[in-house]
């Protein structure tokens, strides 16, 4: 048998699901879960604005807390000295953001107001047992921000402009 021949015969394989290729669930959020996530974004804006940085991080998933205490601890506070008061968060949406089949992974993203500057934000929650654990947090105004650091962010917006003079007028 050539090559050919053979590498062929193990795409046919794969192909028609005879290589045990897994096939993926198609995970979806449904009401509850989005009302989940969307309740437990305001309330960690509440734990952020009330210097509740050791809250968010001891009631986080496992994988936020993949990071250190003292480094999250760290970076929580450079964050509020650097933002301040989180005033405001328009939702733009919630969609599914993993793609485990064991575990629910909401992420919310839209427009965070803060009181030196708006950051586009998405905040993603593991949903188990009708509780949501952050399980990441990214902020992007050109500055980007990664919780924890190991986070790979996919946009979910049309990132902001790098356009030094600033938005155009029309």
């Amino acid at each position: 048998m050539s090559n050919l021949s053979t590498v062929g015969a193990v795409v046919f394989l794969l192909v028609s699901g005879c290589g045990g290729v897994p096939k993926q669930t198609i995970i979806r959020v449904d009401e509850a879960q989005r009302a989940l996530a969307v309740d437990a974004t305001s309330g960690l804006r509440e734990m952020f604005n009330s210097d509740g940085c050791g809250s968010i991080y001891s009631e986080a998933s496992s994988y936020f807390r993949s990071q250190s205490r003292e480094g999250w601890m760290n970076e929580c506070e450079r964050l509020r000295g650097k933002l301040g008061n989180w005033e405001s968060f328009e939702v733009k949406g919630v969609v599914p953001c993993a793609t485990s089949n064991l575990d629910v992974f909401a992420c919310v993203y839209g427009s965070a107001t803060f009181a030196s500057a708006a950051y586009q934000v998405e905040v993603g929650w593991l949903l188990e047992e009708g509780r949501a654990r952050l399980d990441s947090l990214f902020l992007d105004n050109g500055e980007k921000w990664a919780f924890p650091p190991t986070y790979r962010y996919r946009p979910r917006y049309d990132p902001p402009s790098r356009d030094p003079g600033g938005p155009s007028s029309s």
